[in-house]
């Protein structure tokens, strides 16, 4: 297992072989470090897959919301979401 890190982008990989063979977008209203955490902790239960993990933090307003989404689906990612606004959540 490897990981790495800036600002706003994380990559956890699974195993050593390239290229990534999924990505998860982690939402969050805030640092986003609970949703990361648990992520790669659910992760660390398979093998064989690389997985590439992209932080968005402190998404407060929901066109962000929108916009990621978009991006998420152009680029078939899963999405994981910490949003402790309810407006937020809506959307």
């Amino acid at each position: 297992m490897t990981e790495g890190r800036a600002k706003d982008f994380e990559f956890f990989t699974i195993s050593s072989s390239e290229p990534v063979d999924h990505q998860i977008f982690v939402v969050s209203d805030f640092t986003g470090e609970t949703a990361s955490s648990t992520t790669r902790a659910a992760l660390r239960q398979f093998t064989g897959d690389n997985v590439a993990l992209r932080r968005f933090r402190n998404v407060r307003d929901p066109e962000q919301i929108v916009k990621i989404c978009d991006l998420a689906k152009a680029q078939k990612a899963m999405v994981v979401a910490t949003l402790v606004a309810q407006s937020m959540r809506d959307r």
